[in-house]
């Protein structure tokens, strides 16, 4: 039995929920209000009363009508009638005149006159103290005062005033229908208020019960916590507030309570990305010599600003298919070729046997084989990466095409690797310096040898006929790389060693 409320509520909305929590508390506190006010009230009704009726008794014992009845110890019909105007006049229950036996000159039944008074209260009375009591008479139970009468300093009576509990119930309960009427109204408009703010709250909370926020919570926690992309999440003061695992292994993020600003970890990173204004423009972005593919977009709430968020993709899987889908297309573009010139060399050497020109045809022969194994075909024997195979290519074809004299050696052959970021570490550095020399130095003589030893790629540059200045480039570079730079008085040697992991069975062992 004690499981099936918990059960009912646990069913209940947020919306429900709320409201019945709040009217609760509503309820509760004007509830406890109305208790404590009302025994407040009647407290203070109790005093005021009591004073009220003390100055009452206090001026009927200084009338010398009173004090000529007391000293003949008999009622008349003056002090009966005086006793009860008083009555009237201050709306009371009785004003009794006692002597100093305790019997009473005056009553509102005067069947009663000359009758002992009744409550055993009144002795104080005459040791001269005023003084409230409750006590019951004839009348019933009521608050009276009690008053002494002095004539010549002697005490010769006293007089009582009071009210019943009758009366004063009455009193009582007039005041609390007013506070009942102002507590029912507090309900009412309290009830209406925490409609309105349970409505509030579930519309700030887009409408969702808390299970399903917090589902929706973990989910995105989850996606944001276990995706390969770096994710930062900034408030408006450009203070990181969130940062997943990958962000924080990529750029060193701080795994504390501290909230470090963006640009201090990323440093023109808001300079970049605010050259930007359309939204979600993706912006390359470049940190400790690595490429990040960088999509930001404003975090809005009830159509207010409150932050951004950041989405850093390593860039280097993007290189590696765009290297992939340039060397396909270098390959393809090569066949292509070879495909014409093998048709163009077919018809010269028809040509030749047709004219029996049998020693040039073997010179033209001999030439052709030098050429083919010089190139193609010593690249597609001993470059056993597609990738970099296809980058020799396409090299070799803009070089030859920018710059005075271009040749590449393979010393040795270069097996598979798997690893896709080692190879855009190499095609990067090379492809920087090719750019280099086809720009600032197209005069030069370009001789480049590869070649694979010991996990790493070296590749060695023997550059003659370069303007000034090209040492110096190559030495501010700041490469993933070991470089050893020569200068001789008219030609540079450059070698250049690279992580390179052989794949296992590179060569069908």
């Amino acid at each position: 039995m004690n499981l099936w409320p918990k059960h009912i509520w646990r069913k209940q909305g947020l919306l429900t929920k709320l409201s019945i929590m709040i009217i609760s508390v509503l309820i509760i506190s004007i509830s406890s209000l109305y208790l404590i006010t009302q025994n407040t009230l009647s407290n203070a009704i109790t005093e005021s009363e009591s004073d009220h009726l003390l100055n009452i008794a206090q001026m009927v014992s200084e009338e010398e009508l009173v004090k000529q009845a007391l000293e003949l110890n008999e009622t008349n019909l003056q002090l009966k009638t005086y006793a009860r105007q008083t009555e009237n006049q201050f709306d009371l229950d009785y004003v009794v005149i006692i002597t100093l036996e305790s019997l009473r000159l005056t009553h509102p039944d005067e069947a009663l006159i000359y009758e002992k008074f009744l409550g055993n209260d009144e002795a104080a009375v005459f040791d001269g103290e005023s003084y409230v009591s409750k006590g019951e008479g004839s009348l019933g139970a009521s608050l009276r005062a009690f008053v002494p009468i002095y004539q010549n300093e002697e005490i010769i009576g006293g007089v009582v005033t009071g009210k019943t509990n009758d009366r004063l119930g009455l009193l009582n309960r007039k005041f609390n229908q007013q506070i009942s009427s102002g507590l029912s109204l507090s309900i009412v408009i309290g009830i209406a208020f925490a409609t309105w703010v349970a409505v509030s709250i579930k519309r700030q909370l887009f409408n969702m019960e808390p299970e399903e926020i917090a589902q929706r919570f973990e989910e995105r926690n989850a996606m944001v916590k276990h995706t390969h992309d770096a994710v930062i999440v900034t408030n408006q003061r450009q203070q990181i507030t969130l940062a997943n695992n990958e962000a924080i292994q990529q750029f060193n993020l701080p795994q504390t309570s501290l909230q470090p600003k963006l640009t201090e970890v990323l440093p023109d990173l808001t300079n970049l990305l605010n050259t930007h204004t359309t939204r979600n423009t993706d912006t390359v972005y470049r940190f400790n010599d690595k490429d990040f593919i960088v999509s930001h977009a404003p975090i809005v709430v009830n159509e207010q600003k409150v932050g951004h968020i950041y989405i850093l993709r390593d860039a280097t899987e993007i290189y590696s298919v765009l290297n992939q889908l340039y060397s396909t297309a270098e390959f393809a573009q090569s066949l292509q070729t070879q495909s014409h010139n093998f048709l163009n060399k077919l018809h010269i050497i028809y040509g030749l046997v047709e004219l029996d020109e049998y020693e040039q045809l073997q010179y033209y022969l001999d030439e052709l084989i030098s050429q083919e194994t010089d190139l193609t075909q010593r690249i597609s024997v001993m470059v056993h990466n597609p990738i970099l195979a296809g980058q020799l290519i396409g090299e070799s074809r803009r070089l030859s095409q920018n710059i005075a004299s271009y040749s590449i050696s393979l010393l040795t052959e270069i097996p598979n690797n798997n690893q896709p970021q080692l190879i855009q570490i190499w095609l990067t550095i090379v492809e920087e310096i090719h750019n280099h020399l086809i720009k600032h130095h197209p005069q030069s003589n370009v001789q480049l040898a590869i070649s694979y030893e010991r996990n790493c790629l070296i590749t060695d540059y023997q550059i003659a006929g370069a303007k000034s200045g090209l040492a110096t480039w190559l030495q501010d570079r700041h490469w993933q790389a070991q470089l050893n730079l020569i200068e001789g008085p008219n030609h540079l040697r450059l070698s250049i060693t690279t992580a390179y992991n052989m794949e296992e069975d590179t060569y069908g062992v």
